[in-house]
């Protein structure tokens, strides 16, 4: 049986030098700002990439079929059998 070691995550580690506080505090928002971006983009792009309509709005659900999208030019109720929430960042339903 092969036994690989992993070891424990440290946490963010400050680098030593002259970094004040607010600057480490600003570069690990902006560095985590970053990922997260690019990470809803990848996302994003395998949804589309399967022929998926994308609405961007605020969506709630109106009963257990049906998700009210209101965006800022417009407003729709889709009906749907069977809807998938994908929490992150930034949360994406899948109507099906």
């Amino acid at each position: 049986m092969l036994s690989i070691k992993v070891p424990r995550w440290q946490g963010i580690q400050k680098p030593e030098g002259e970094m004040k506080d607010e600057d480490y505090y600003r570069n690990s928002v902006e560095t985590k700002d970053e990922l997260i971006e690019e990470l809803n983009q990848e996302n994003y792009e395998e949804v589309i990439s399967n022929n998926v309509e994308v609405i961007f709005g605020l969506a709630s659900f109106k009963d257990e079929h049906t998700v009210n999208i209101k965006t800022a030019e417009d407003e729709y109720n889709v009906y749907t059998e069977r809807v998938f929430h994908k929490y992150g960042s930034l949360s994406l339903l899948f109507l099906q």
